[in-house]
């Protein structure tokens, strides 16, 4: 039963097969509280893996099937209930959880956030930026003139 991952997907590189272990890359980043560099495994987006419980990194949002095994396995959803389970994960993967910047980040005016120099966290711009940053300018604008 195979799947295929949407998203870089972490792991941890231990509890792996060796044949499993040959499919993730590692990359350095820093600790969030520490700040300590670490080294974290994952498996890179588009990675086929062949697992016999493939059909539930589907389920949950985290890969599609690369099978016929594992679609069969999985559980039966609507194409636009599987692009929402795919959205939320990729959503809650990237830290977003806030409703407002879930309905943002659906509508791909976000794609995450970053971390500014000065501690603050900012929107990285999705692609429907420009246009929902216009509308934005303009509603403030109208409300403005109307005081």
């Amino acid at each position: 039963m195979k799947c295929k991952f949407l998203n870089d997907t972490d792991t941890e590189h231990g509890l792996l097969s060796p044949n499993h272990q040959e499919l993730t890359k590692t990359r350095v980043r820093k600790h969030a509280v520490t700040l300590l560099d670490r080294v974290e495994h994952f498996f890179p987006a588009g990675t086929i893996l062949d697992h016999p419980h493939a059909y539930k990194f589907v389920n949950f949002g985290m890969a599609t099937p690369a099978d016929d095994e594992c679609a069969a396995a999985c559980t039966p959803l609507t194409p636009s209930q599987r692009a929402a389970l795919e959205t939320d994960y990729r959503a809650a993967s990237l830290g977003i959880h806030d409703a407002e910047d879930l309905k943002l980040f659906g509508a791909g005016v976000i794609a995450g956030y970053e971390k500014l120099p000065n501690g603050q966290t900012a929107y990285l711009p999705g692609p429907n930026w420009e246009k929902w940053n216009a509308e934005q300018k303009a509603a403030k604008a109208k409300t403005d003139s109307e005081l």
